[in-house]
């Protein structure tokens, strides 16, 4: 698509073998990509620039993802059933007259 919006002298001729060569890269690691290189007959420049801006990116899509912090439903469900004890507790429920005391919360 790129290829067609940008022309292939913005681009360059064989840009669609490099391209390819990545998309194997995402389907089955390095060694899909240095098959499909090498089948594609992939200038070695271009492989080998390809192959090391591929590691950088993947390696800050790897960062991002360990950034990226989603707390799960249980989580926080289990973290309110705790504290809704806690104030039961504290405000004179089954523990006595304020006194906070810890129980294991069981489901």
């Amino acid at each position: 698509v790129c290829l067609m919006l940008l022309g292939s002298r913005l681009i360059g001729p064989g840009v669609w073998k490099v391209a390819s060569s990545l998309c194997a890269s995402c389907i089955g690691g390095s060694l899909n990509f240095a098959a499909v290189s090498q089948a594609l007959q992939v200038p070695q420049a271009e492989m080998s620039a390809a192959l090391a801006s591929d590691n950088v990116v993947m390696s800050l899509y790897i960062v991002l993802l360990m950034v990226i912090r989603i707390p799960s439903p249980e989580r926080s469900k289990g973290r309110d059933k705790a504290s809704s004890v806690l104030r039961m507790e504290a405000s004179g429920g089954e523990g006595g007259a304020g006194e906070m005391t810890r129980h294991p919360v069981t489901s």
